[in-house]
C-alpha cells in the first residue's frame, strides 16, 4: 500500500527554520566573498579530531564548503517536498500520516538549517585559521556538532513513537 500523499501546511516554527536556513545560505556565500581577496594562497583544508589543521591547499578550496553546503541545502529542501517517499520508523496509515509527515518534514528542515550553519562555521573557521586568528574549528567541534544533530533526531523519534 502506498503512503498517503498529504500536503503539510507550514506552522510558524517551520517558517522560522526556513528563514534561518535561508539567512545561513547568504552567510555561507557571503563569508568567503568578503574574505577571499585577503586570504593567503595556501589555506587549511582538513582538520583532525582535535580540530587542528592537518591538510593544506589552494585558497580556491574555500568555495568547496559553500558549494557543498548549497547543494545539500537545495537537495534537502526539494526532498522535503515529498514526505511520502521517506522511510518512517512506524507504519504509515491514513490515520497517522499527517502527524508523521509533519514530524518528518520538520526534522529535515531542522537538520537542513543545522547543516547550513555548520558549513558557515566551518567556512569562517577555515578563513580565520588561514588568517592566523585561530587554529581550526576547535577540539569540541565534533562533540557539539553531534549533540546538535542528535537533538532534533531524538525529538523526532520521540514524537514519531507517540503519534497515533
Amino acid at each position: 500500500m502506498d503512503k498517503p500523499k498529504i500536503k503539510i501546511e507550514y506552522e510558524p516554527i517551520d517558517w522560522i527554520l526556513e528563514l534561518i536556513g535561508a539567512i545561513g545560505i547568504l552567510f555561507l556565500i557571503g563569508i568567503p566573498l568578503y574574505y577571499y581577496n585577503g586570504l593567503p594562497d595556501i589555506i587549511p583544508q582538513l582538520y583532525n579530531l582535535q580540530g587542528e589543521a592537518d591538510g593544506f591547499g589552494s585558497k580556491g578550496f574555500i568555495w568547496i564548503l559553500p558549494s557543498f553546503g548549497l547543494l545539500l541545502y537545495c537537495g534537502l529542501f526539494i526532498l522535503n517536498k515529498f514526505p511520502n517517499i521517506f522511510n518512517y520508523p512506524k507504519k504509515i496509515t491514513p490515520e497517522n500520516a499527517r502527524a508523521q509527515n509533519k514530524n518528518a518534514t520538520r526534522l529535515i528542515r531542522s537538520l537542513n538549517t543545522t547543516i547550513v550553519w555548520t558549513f558557515c562555521y566551518l567556512s569562517y573557521s577555515t578563513i580565520q585559521s588561514a588568517l592566523g586568528y585561530q587554529s581550526g574549528p576547535g577540539k569540541y567541534f565534533i562533540l557539539v556538532y553531534l549533540l546538535v544533530i542528535l537533538g532534533p533526531i531524538s525529538i523526532y523519534l520521540f514524537k514519531s513513537a507517540r503519534a497515533k
